[in-house]
């Protein structure tokens, strides 16, 4: 049923048969039997109406959907509309999936790259709550000595590769931007991956990822760390084993800019 339920409500006129047909008899209902009838459809209607209501305010409000399983008595709520970013120019998100850099963390000149982390990736679980169409990916090489590849890539919750940005030289001292087939990213649960060929990379990366922000996020389960997969000329693996293996290393994540 669609559209407003009150619109089939039944009316007070209507008159509710005081007897049904059942194998060739006539059994009359009573009037209780009646007036509970009119009283459950009407419930059933009310009841579907609210859910209906909400669903708009959420809609309306970028939200989720909400539908109710008589059968199962459960009540799933599903990502529904929300915001979509796919027009060049509005909207981005940051690697390791932040949609705007939050106030007050400290970017670094470079991504405390070290021998014991080359050719491994590393990955860092986020939550994306939007639609975006990614074509563009761009990272900050700020000066390395090492000439080589690197290359970021993200994957879903299963550990399956779904954007891969290519590979960029690490001895560029500017911004390189590399384009890719558009590829949109819905809600849910990703990795962001990132891995190099060489040491002394000198990417621009955040700094907040310290000894204690690592045992924080890895508390109860594992959100970042590195996988036990050996990468060869910089380039992220088509797929990761999951879940990550513990991080020995303080590796700050990437900045990546991932726009429309």
């Amino acid at each position: 049923m669609s559209g407003n339920p009150t619109s089939f409500r039944l009316p007070s006129a209507y008159t509710i048969p005081t007897s049904i047909e059942h194998e060739g008899k006539n059994i009359p209902l009573p009037s209780q039997i009646r007036d509970n009838v009119r009283m459950l459809f009407n419930g059933l209607l009310d009841a579907h109406q609210a859910i209906v209501s909400l669903n708009d305010k959420l809609a309306g409000a970028g939200g989720t959907t909400v539908v109710n399983n008589n059968t199962t008595n459960t009540t799933v709520i599903t990502p529904s509309g929300g915001l979509v970013i796919s027009t060049p120019g509005q909207g981005y998100m940051v690697g390791p999936g932040f949609l705007s850099v939050p106030v007050g963390l400290q970017i670094a000149s470079n991504s405390n790259i070290t021998l014991a982390d080359t050719n491994v990736l590393w990955a860092w679980q986020f939550n994306l709550d939007v639609t975006i169409t990614i074509s563009k990916v761009s990272v900050f090489l700020g000066g390395g000595t090492g000439v080589g590849n690197a290359s970021v890539a993200i994957y879903d919750a299963s550990g399956n590769q779904v954007l891969y940005s290519g590979l960029y030289d690490t001895s560029i001292n500017f911004v390189s931007t590399n384009t890719i087939a558009p590829v949109t990213l819905t809600p849910g649960i990703y990795y962001f991956g990132q891995t190099q060929s060489v040491f002394s990379a000198g990417y621009s990366s955040f700094v907040a990822v310290t000894q204690v922000m690592r045992l924080l996020f890895n508390a109860v389960n594992m959100r970042f760390g590195n996988v036990n997969l050996a990468t060869v000329g910089g380039v992220c693996p088509t797929s990761i084993a999951l879940p990550l293996i513990l991080a020995i290393d303080t590796i700050n994540p990437i900045m990546a800019m991932f726009e429309p």
